[in-house]
């Protein structure tokens, strides 16, 4: 068995017969008291949609190989071994649409007490969110859910709260025009939001372009050569960094990389959060 074949391999399957079990699932998302140390409340997910997991106790997580190498202790040649002698179910992502499942039932302000708790969590002003964002009301696989809900310019929204991160259809950027020669661009709108209270960031008049995912990155550039100046503030990850380097070296305008400000932490809610 090599990596992509046991990548394929359904985690929640593979947890299973091992005698592990959610505690409950919210949408996509399958939470777990941690099989990697002891604790009482669940803090594991696993993401079914994508077939990932992550620990937020230990702040890392990753595949079904990674998982399988920490599970048994051992390295990553052994974990194929382990998972290539088992028979686990494997992974059919095309069986869950996460986008095309998600019926937006109520759109109101924000007052779910849940939610405001979400928004203090990330360190995330509640008038600033009133602004920008709605309390989304929508069902899931015949589930009813709520959750913070950021608008795109196809009328779309993405929506997150603490057990859940996902999107309505259609799924679109969004912009944010203020008759501004300078163009703010953010992978997600947590981070636009947590700009507002950086204020080592906080001068002048700006436009703002949210991608709400990487994959917008070539339909941006049609804006960005619009502006005299583009200010990024992407992920400080392998995905974010590469984006980053395209938009500048793409030469449309005159890009600067701001992620050199919260350079050691993920992003620049989490630096808000972490500072």
């Amino acid at each position: 068995m090599n990596c992509n074949e046991a990548k394929r391999i359904d985690i929640i399957s593979f947890l299973a017969k091992n005698g592990i079990n959610p505690d409950y699932n919210q949408g996509v998302n399958y939470w777990y008291k941690s099989p990697l140390r002891n604790e009482n409340n669940p803090s594991f997910k696993v993401n079914s949609y994508k077939n990932l997991w992550f620990d937020f106790g230990i702040g890392d997580g990753g595949d079904i190989i990674k998982l399988t190498s920490l599970l048994f202790k051992v390295d990553s040649s052994n974990a194929l071994k382990i998972l290539s002698v088992n028979h686990y179910s494997s992974h059919q992502k095309d069986s869950y649409n996460a986008d095309s499942k998600v019926l937006i039932t109520n759109v109101k302000e924000i007052s779910n007490i849940q939610l405001i708790n979400y928004l203090e969590s990330r360190k995330l002003n509640l008038n600033l969110a009133k602004e920008y964002c709605k309390e989304v009301s929508f069902k899931l696989n015949d589930k009813n859910f709520y959750a913070i809900g950021f608008q795109n310019d196809s009328k779309g929204y993405e929506l997150r709260c603490k057990y859940f991160k996902g999107s309505s259809s259609p799924k679109d950027m969004t912009l944010y025009k203020n008759n501004a020669d300078k163009l703010l661009l953010f992978e997600g709108f947590i981070d636009f939001l947590s700009w507002f209270s950086c204020k080592i960031f906080f001068t002048g008049n700006h436009d703002y372009l949210i991608l709400n995912t990487l994959s917008f990155l070539n339909k941006s550039k049609t804006l960005i050569k619009e502006y005299n100046e583009v200010l990024l503030f992407l992920d400080n990850d392998e995905a974010g960094n590469k984006a980053t380097a395209e938009i500048i070296g793409s030469g449309l305008s005159k890009c600067t990389d701001m992620s050199k400000g919260y350079s050691e932490f993920k992003d620049l809610n989490d630096s808000l959060v972490r500072r």
